[in-house]
């Protein structure tokens, strides 16, 4: 019997310092009989890669490849993989680069270029990285979404549709937390990806980060685009950059340590189990 869905690990363990970049391949298919031809299998299946931090923390950069914050030599290498592997696209589950400044955010979105060239779509989301900038910037979010209009399903969308964002909690979510889906029907997909960092609208320091609205400001928005009765795709994806529990990283999705907002918790994986999402993928924070 076919697992409906599989990951394949692409490229791991690549360690720049502290920096360490990792991805995945997910393989997204309905169910099949064991008597159900190969040809036919194939028409239903399709895959998509994950990509963690792409920061670049080196003091020096002698080859002059990887300017300001991000890696775009390592990037390169990683693009090919995905290329070579054939996904229909790629989620980066946020730090996109060292300092969060907008010529940063434009060099890693110039980096997605090989992605699309080959057909292939890029859906990234920030990390704590990105807010680096603070105020002086907006905490990155207006040069996110002027570099990566399709987490608005403006363009570069390769096939993803149907976005949504919880632009009612605020607009400064717009395409920051965001959805999409992919897939023919019946090996379809809703990704469902949560920004729950610090915006000009709304900043809380806790846990030492800076976050902003929270997954309880943001809760009926995420089980609204998870329900399984209304959704219209068969699997279900979620991202976040922050981890249910980490080691090191003591810092949850919560706005606080693993122990912080116990209600929050109990209605967000509440969501996950009764919609059947059988994955949440985050940014590897050991």
């Amino acid at each position: 019997m076919r697992k409906l869905v599989s990951f394949k690990t692409l490229y791991t363990a690549t360690v720049i310092l502290t920096l360490l970049l990792t991805a995945v391949m997910g393989v997204c298919g309905s169910p099949q009989s064991h008597t159900t031809p190969a040809v036919q299998v194939s028409s239903q299946v399709w895959s998509f890669g994950v990509m963690g931090d792409t920061q670049w923390t080196l003091a020096t950069d002698p080859a002059g490849n990887n300017p300001g914050g991000v890696p775009v030599s390592i990037i390169d290498q990683i693009n090919q993989q995905f290329i070579n592997k054939g996904v229909k696209f790629v989620i980066q589950v946020g730090d996109l680069t060292e300092n969060g400044n907008d010529a940063d955010v434009t060099r890693r979105a110039n980096a997605a270029q090989a992605l699309y060239d080959a057909g292939i779509g890029f859906f990234p989301m920030r990390g704590n990285h990105e807010t680096k900038g603070g105020t002086a910037n907006g905490y990155a979010i207006a040069a996110f979404q002027n570099n990566f209009p399709q987490t608005k399903c403006l363009s570069n969308t390769f096939g993803a549709a149907n976005c949504s964002s919880p632009s009612p909690v605020s607009i400064d979510l717009t395409g920051m937390s965001y959805s999409f889906d992919y897939g023919p029907e019946g090996s379809n997909a809703r990704f469902v990806i949560i920004d729950d960092w610090a915006t000009p609208g709304k900043r809380v320091d806790t846990a030492g980060y800076s976050y902003g609205y929270s997954i309880f400001d943001q809760q009926s928005w995420i089980s609204s685009r998870l329900d399984k009765n209304t959704r219209g795709a068969r699997h279900a994806f979620v991202f976040s950059h922050q981890p249910l529990i980490a080691e090191n990283h003591q810092d949850s999705l919560f706005s606080g340590y693993t122990n912080a907002n116990p209600a929050w918790q109990n209605a967000f994986l509440a969501s996950l189990q009764n919609n059947n999402v059988k994955y949440f993928i985050i940014e590897l924070r050991p």
